[in-house]
């Protein structure tokens, strides 16, 4: 009996000095390692959204750069010019009768900034822009041409009309008299822009 005792009181002994204090340590160390789990997944996912942004920031760079592309190329893009007024033309029912194309050269922005001021400095940073001057003749009905205008200035790539003139084509009969004016030939220059490289 009293060994059973000695036993009972050795194992009370042993539970409060030995394994009480070493659960308590374990409850700690337990507790540590989730805090630190938790603080490390929520680190993971502040640097999976710092990613995923950076990769949304660089797709949408890339687009941005490409609509700049196409309303402002990097070079003349003459056939590119050509091919848009060509397809507006057909697009709206007018015949492409003829093209002239002129380069003059380029503008310089960078002249205009003067000196280090930051008012100026934009402008120093801006690249040269160039223009691409086209002559075309049309040749179609009014309303056509006013459909052509309206698409022209929706573009993607920018076109300004310089100068424009219209004149009626009048066509003669057997009988010598001028018939119903259907079609008008309209001669206009437009000039387009780019960036130098």
């Amino acid at each position: 009996m009293i060994l059973g005792v000695v036993f009972f009181v050795g194992s009370i002994v042993i539970y409060f000095q030995l394994i009480q204090p070493a659960y308590g340590e374990t409850l700690k160390l337990k507790s540590t390692k989730a805090s630190l789990q938790s603080f490390l997944d929520k680190e993971k996912q502040a640097i999976d959204t710092v990613k995923q942004l950076i990769s949304d920031y660089n797709t949408k760079n890339e687009k941005i750069q490409q609509t700049v592309s196409l309303v402002l190329p990097t070079d003349p893009d003459v056939s590119g010019a050509v091919t848009q007024l060509y397809g507006l033309s057909q697009n709206n029912n007018l015949q492409f009768k003829d093209v002239k194309i002129s380069v003059p050269g380029l503008s310089s922005v960078s002249s205009q900034a003067k000196g280090l001021d930051p008012s100026n400095l934009a402008l120093a940073l801006q690249r040269p822009i160039g223009t691409l001057s086209l002559s075309t003749v049309l040749v179609g009905s009014y309303d056509d041409f006013k459909e052509f205008l309206s698409q022209l200035q929706s573009n993607i790539r920018i076109f300004d009309i310089k100068t424009l003139s219209m004149s009626p084509v009048i066509n003669i009969g057997k009988d010598k008299t001028p018939q119903v004016i259907e079609k008008y030939t309209f001669s206009f220059s437009v000039s387009t822009y780019y960036q130098s490289p």
